[in-house]
């Protein structure tokens, strides 16, 4: 949910791991009324009932500069279109993104072993 990430986020966490649905901001997706069109890529999150609950960039980006005074380490952005995303923690400070490529999406397999992979090794190398 968008408060659980605003907590998250206001606690200054060392790594952050966001796993889930990352969409392209468009006509096609949002239709061409919508008055976010401006609000850059998103983040599909749940409300408090488990429905889709819209996180864009621009949020993203009031949020990060408004709640804390240290950057993550790393962030691991594992959804569809996130480097937009990716770029907002790097611009707060982050040290290390890793995101999936612009206009670029990832499958559920190739997420889940990228990250079995990447702990594997990130833990291995203490």
């Amino acid at each position: 949910t968008k408060t659980k990430l605003s907590s998250i986020i206001s606690a200054s966490p060392v790594a952050l791991h966001f796993s889930g649905h990352g969409v392209e901001n468009t006509y096609e997706f949002l239709g061409s009324d919508h008055p976010s069109l401006n609000k850059g890529n998103l983040l599909l999150l749940e409300d408090d009932c488990g429905k889709a609950d819209y996180f864009f960039r621009e949020d993203l980006k009031r949020l990060i500069h408004s709640s804390h005074d240290r950057s993550a380490e790393v962030v691991f952005l594992s959804s569809c279109y996130s480097q937009k995303t990716g770029e907002v923690f790097l611009e707060a400070g982050a040290k290390h993104v890793i995101c999936i490529k612009s206009g670029e999406k990832i499958s559920d397999k190739a997420s889940i072993l990228f990250s079995q992979v990447f702990y594997e090794t990130l833990f291995a190398m203490n």
